[in-house]
């Protein structure tokens, strides 16, 4: 991977990226003065709606960002128990239902 990092990571650091330029533009709060307390289960559903109409993402990406999202809420919570009321709902922020390849297999006959 390079100086790029795993792809978890670079997929984390991704959603980040835009959960912060996003929360920045809608709460008109500078990125180094964001509270936890902003980040709440509406703004994070406005987020996720975004990103599939605004930026065209698939619900597969959509989806990828929200773990980004649910992980960093997992952490947290321990971290800031004042919020817990906050953090407890954004992990039941439903993940997009997704069409799933069909796979097929070669038969014998056809691997000659």
């Amino acid at each position: 991977m390079g100086s790029r990092g795993t792809p978890t990571i670079a997929a984390y650091r991704d959603t980040f990226r835009l959960l912060i330029a996003y929360t920045t533009n809608h709460t008109n709060t500078s990125a180094s003065d964001l509270d936890i307390g902003q980040l709440d289960a509406a703004l994070i559903g406005g987020f996720l709606h975004h990103l599939e109409t605004e930026r065209n993402n698939s619900p597969s990406t959509r989806n990828t960002r929200l773990a980004a999202i649910r992980s960093f809420y997992r952490y947290a919570a321990p971290q800031h128990p004042e919020h817990a009321e906050l953090i407890q709902r954004v992990p039941t922020i439903p993940r997009k239902r997704t069409d799933r390849a069909t796979v097929s297999f070669l038969t014998r006959p056809e691997t000659w």
